[in-house]
């Protein structure tokens, strides 16, 4: 009884401490994010418009990225305006649709054998970008 008692309480200290080790990294190891804005269909200006380079910024970029839905097929949109580099030991491009009067944006990613992955951000996630977007006077979210 007593082993059984030790073993529950190990798996549940085991579980406290993983838990709060997922939360000290909320951003997956993102160390910096870029906002480019695309000239022509992945052509980039060369310059990116903006660069969040503070833990707080790219935590708070990150959770309205990761909050995106996963959509299931392929669009057949126009080019994205922006392309959102997230750099952790190598860059991940994302494609972004986003203006001001967009109301669920759209993300897309390639995956390495080449296949787009589209994501969708819902209102308030898009809301949200859109202020971070507005303070740094990317677009007029207002």
């Amino acid at each position: 009884m007593k082993k059984s008692m030790m073993a529950v309480v190990l798996f549940l200290i085991i579980g406290v401490l993983g838990a709060c080790n997922q939360q000290q990294q909320p951003n997956h190891g993102v160390q910096e994010i870029k906002l480019y804005e695309l000239v022509d269909y992945e052509q980039l200006e060369d310059e990116p418009i903006v660069e969040w380079t503070e833990k707080e910024d790219i935590d708070e970029m990150m959770s309205i990225l990761q909050s995106a839905k996963k959509m299931d097929g392929i669009l057949d949109i126009e080019p994205a305006p922006y392309r959102l580099d997230l750099i952790e030991q190598e860059v991940n491009p994302m494609f972004l649709w986003l203006d001001e009067e967009t109301i669920e944006a759209i993300l897309m990613e390639r995956t390495e054998d080449g296949t787009e992955v589209y994501y969708t951000l819902l209102e308030d996630e898009t809301s949200s970008l859109k202020e971070l977007f507005n303070e740094r006077g990317v677009i007029d979210a207002e």
